[in-house]
């Protein structure tokens, strides 16, 4: 064989490895863009005010869940459905409310086993002004799929601080 044969086969192995591993990396979805998917998700069942839809991801008997920000606490488990409902009702009459998006990467989330973390932008526009808030979002999995347990709304000044 000569140097240009096997220089042809090395550079052919090296582009059916390099598209194996595209190709593997389409089809596996990683925990972490599946966390992007679901917050995304999350965001549009918001500006469409669907709280059933929104609700449906989290599981208050087997994690509960929490909302923080702003001096506030709402805490949640196991028989506060309808309080939660009623919460999240309340949440959906915000004025900010059609005009949600989020902005996430998927660099933005952290998996540790069935826990993970997630650090956002929600961008909304109120009375025609545009807003930047920061956001964390905490997830517990179970099976194959992963519940929010936990969101914080957070000052621009924390978020940068952690």
């Amino acid at each position: 064989m000569s140097r240009w044969q096997i220089l042809g086969i090395a550079v052919a192995a090296f582009g059916l490895g390099y598209l194996v591993c595209r190709v593997a990396d389409w089809v596996v979805v990683s925990d972490e863009e599946r966390i992007v998917e679901q917050l995304e998700r999350l965001a549009a069942r918001a500006r469409e005010r669907n709280v059933e839809a929104i609700l449906e991801e989290v599981r208050l008997d087997q994690f509960g869940f929490n909302a923080r920000g702003w001096g506030e606490l709402y805490s949640y488990g196991a028989g506060d459905e309808d309080d939660l409902r009623a919460k999240a009702r309340e949440w959906s009459a915000w004025s900010g409310t059609p005009s949600l998006r989020i902005r996430i990467e998927e660099d933005d989330v952290q998996v540790d086993g069935d826990r993970a973390r997630a650090s956002a932008d929600l961008l909304f526009e109120e009375a025609g002004k545009p807003y930047r808030q920061p956001i964390r979002v905490l997830f517990r999995k179970t099976t194959d799929r992963w519940y929010v347990t936990d969101l914080e709304v957070v000052r621009p000044d924390e978020f940068l601080r952690l």
